[in-house]
């Protein structure tokens, strides 16, 4: 089984981060690896793929059926937001962690100082 995306000219996607399209174009042996295909486009996939289809065939070159690319796009570019949304508040947190051991140590150096300062009669 393997896949291909189809615009309404009857051609094929290359793939590729600006995809072109051509009578043979390219195919995937997953529906994983198109997907890994619709993050590496250097424009919104909606856009370059508007009134595509995805064509899922057998081995024999025989067309098994046809399905919208738009669900497919945008499950994976919630997905995507999801997951970056993840990573952001990670970051966020592990920053927030840093900070706050830094400033303990600050507020630590800064009254040792300031008794120092005040042994030393300033």
């Amino acid at each position: 089984m393997y896949f291909k995306i189809k615009n309404p000219d009857g051609l094929y996607s290359k793939g590729g981060h600006n995809p072109r399209f051509t009578k043979k174009g390219k195919t995937w042996s997953t529906m994983g690896y198109l997907k890994r295909h619709l993050s590496m486009i250097d424009y919104d996939p909606l856009e370059v793929y508007e009134n595509c289809t995805i064509e899922i065939f057998d081995d024999v070159n025989f067309t098994l059926s046809v399905v919208d690319i738009k669900p497919i796009i945008e499950e994976f570019k919630a997905e995507s937001q999801k997951k970056s949304k993840e990573k952001k508040i990670e970051n966020l947190l592990r920053q927030n962690d840093y900070i706050k051991k830094n400033i303990e140590s600050l507020w630590e150096t800064f009254y040792r100082n300031e008794q120092e300062l005040k042994e030393l009669g300033v």
